[in-house]
């Protein structure tokens, strides 16, 4: 159903209700009491871009302010409330892409939510934007760095691959897995497992650019440390779905992306995605038959944030030949030197009403990826 509420530069795909929920679920505390304080007292949203979540707490704990420190119901990032000025401290530690959803969010608090004067700041990393994204390029890599001597580098060397897993920790069960080491870690929690005989780096839950970063210095360390590896990249998690004869709960597969940017200027042009997964047929039917259903392949286009979706837009994506929405697989898919095994969970379809605010997503086909995952990795 098209929704009809004005919102401003915000989404017209949602109306003003599903927009507050939307962003009191990844902004505000989980508390429904303590939510009611912060809209009835909020004064700024400060937005601390590419900080650690300890160096913004330290500056609190040096100034002996008090504060509270929570997650949002759907969120990962820890939040700061200053009750005493009605302050909210965002930490931005994942990419460039976050700082966008977040300041999506400052809107929609101010002239969804309606708080009044609520005034928004942002603090980039030594006080220089450029230097804030760079930073991001600089966690990715250590992140990675700090990895690779934990992994078993004699396994790596005689199977003469090296086997890559992104997505959401929680959908990844232990079950037939050890877990070999640990890193949590505010830019991106991630572990080593070994599935069999096989060590895997496994990440978290990547956000947009996020991904490209982590994969670029994965490629660069990877080639320095195991020259002879190749390279498999398994990704999974939620994608929305625009293409009206694929439902949600849908295992879509990307074979092609669109940039929705290219798409509004008039020049779509569809880039391959070398998804093994579609295009092995092989590997297709044994994923087919450990998910237990019919995968759908498809073209899928790149999104900046949710909150930013227009009906316009999509409607040309369309039109083009987008099948799906998501914000990580163009990007992602660039090195043709790496192995790319794509697959998410339809959960949302925006043109068709249904959206994050308003669509229960299906956690447990997510598992099922993940598990076809951890079997596949074993057999290649």
């Amino acid at each position: 159903m098209h929704k009809t509420d004005h919102n401003g530069a915000l989404t017209d795909l949602m109306s003003r209700e599903e927009i507050k929920i939307y962003t009191y679920d990844r902004k505000l505390h989980p508390d429904p009491s303590f939510r009611k304080i912060q809209l009835e007292n909020m004064k700024l949203f400060k937005e601390h871009n590419a900080f650690r979540t300890e160096e913004v707490e330290n500056l609190f704990l040096d100034a002996n302010i008090n504060y509270v420190k929570y997650k949002p119901l759907k969120s990962e990032e820890y939040h700061f409330y200053i009750p005493s000025t009605g302050d909210l401290h965002i930490v931005n530690t994942r990419g460039d892409m976050r700082l966008l959803r977040d300041l999506d969010q400052y809107l929609a608090l101010k002239e969804i939510a309606k708080i009044q004067g609520l005034r928004k700041e942002e603090r980039h990393y030594k006080n220089d934007k450029a230097r804030a994204s760079m930073r991001f390029i600089e966690l990715a890599f250590n992140l990675v760095d700090e990895l690779y001597p934990l992994i078993d580098k004699k396994a790596v060397e005689e199977q003469k691959q090296i086997n890559i897993i992104l997505g959401p920790l929680e959908s990844l069960t232990t079950k037939n897995v050890y877990v070999e080491a640990e890193n949590k870690n505010d830019f991106l929690n991630a572990r080593i497992i070994r599935i069999g005989e096989k060590p895997v780096v496994n990440f978290d839950y990547v956000f947009a650019d996020q991904g490209k970063n982590v994969l670029e210095n994965i490629y660069i360390i990877t080639k320095a440390k195991f020259p002879d590896a190749n390279i498999n990249i398994f990704h999974y998690g939620k994608v929305g779905i625009l293409n009206p004869d694929i439902q949600v709960e849908a295992i879509c597969l990307p074979t092609g992306a669109l940039s929705e940017r290219k798409v509004i200027e008039g020049t779509p042009r569809i880039h391959p995605i070398y998804n093994l997964l579609e295009s092995d047929k092989m590997l297709m039917g044994l994923f087919e038959e450990l998910i237990g259903e019919k995968a759908k392949s498809g073209t899928t286009t790149d999104s900046t944030a949710v909150l930013r979706q227009k009906r316009k837009n999509l409607e040309l994506c369309l039109s083009a030949g987008g099948d799906f929405v998501d914000m990580e697989w163009r990007s992602m898919s660039t090195n043709p030197y790496m192995n790319y095994f794509f697959a998410g969970v339809g959960s949302d379809k925006p043109l068709k009403g249904k959206n994050l605010a308003n669509t229960e997503y299906q956690k447990e086909k997510e598992i099922n990826v993940a598990e076809a995952f951890k079997e596949i990795i074993r057999i290649i």
